[in-house]
């Protein structure tokens, strides 16, 4: 065990708004943008779907991966414990 969830509340937080800010400054201001890719929200757009009606497949690729992932590593550990 690496440690208790509200040891990783604040850091997990604080990632999730500073990922959400450069978002926000590199999207409208063309001399951040070079910020853009470090944000965990650059490769998911919503706007593409809304405005556009285009769908991106490599976003929902992506987030497919991630469930699958998360959901497995979740099954496996839930599987190992001593539950009655």
């Amino acid at each position: 065990m690496v440690g208790k969830p509200a040891e990783w509340r604040w850091p997990a937080f604080s990632l999730r708004w500073l990922s959400c800010l450069i978002e926000v400054v590199a999207t409208p201001w063309p001399r951040a943008v070079w910020l853009g890719p470090y944000s965990l929200h650059h490769d998911f757009r919503p706007r593409a779907l809304l405005v556009d009606g285009q769908f991106p497949v490599s976003p929902v690729v992506v987030l497919m991966g991630a469930f699958v992932v998360a959901t497995t590593i979740a099954f496996a550990r839930f599987q190992r414990s001593d539950l009655p």
